[in-house]
């Protein structure tokens, strides 16, 4: 009988600590209401459906020479496709984009994001004509989500 009274005592105080939860979320929001009220600070929600509109964008007399710099910088920019080992052989498991940075001894230096290559058995980067290239991972920081590695 005793741990039976035990039992429900234990019942009784989470229910009470559930209705004081509860109560003390009521007053927070209440609280926070009123300061905002008082503050004279407003929250405005939208609930429409978001739209985007891009303006044309006019260079004007620059315009050859931007064309010319997206023309030579794209060359740098790679693609990537992560090859992971499974039980069924080699499948690639995603793709992702990188920038060569640097270019020395006949190799070029790649960067790209922790997320694209993670867990690659193989990498293979994809250069801007199309060539594809195996590549070595030489470096991870998850943390910050940067790559480097070389093909």
């Amino acid at each position: 009988m005793f741990d039976e009274q035990k039992r429900n005592d234990k019942k009784q105080y989470k229910r009470s600590g559930i209705a004081f939860s509860v109560l003390g979320a009521i007053a927070a929001v209440f609280l926070v209401t009123t300061v905002f009220q008082w503050q004279g600070i407003s929250i405005d929600i939208n609930t429409e459906k978001p739209t985007a509109q891009a303006n044309e964008l006019n260079l004007g007399k620059n315009q050859e020479e931007v064309t010319q710099a997206v023309n030579e910088a794209s060359e740098a920019v790679v693609g990537i496709s992560n090859v992971q080992n499974t039980g069924q052989g080699a499948k690639k498991a995603g793709t992702g984009s990188g920038v060569i940075y640097k270019e020395e001894g006949g190799k070029a230096f790649v960067a790209t994001n922790h997320h694209v290559i993670e867990n690659a058995s193989e990498l293979e980067v994809i250069l801007s004509d199309g060539t594809k290239v195996k590549a070595e991972l030489k470096g991870s920081d998850p943390l910050t989500d940067l790559e480097p590695f070389y093909k």
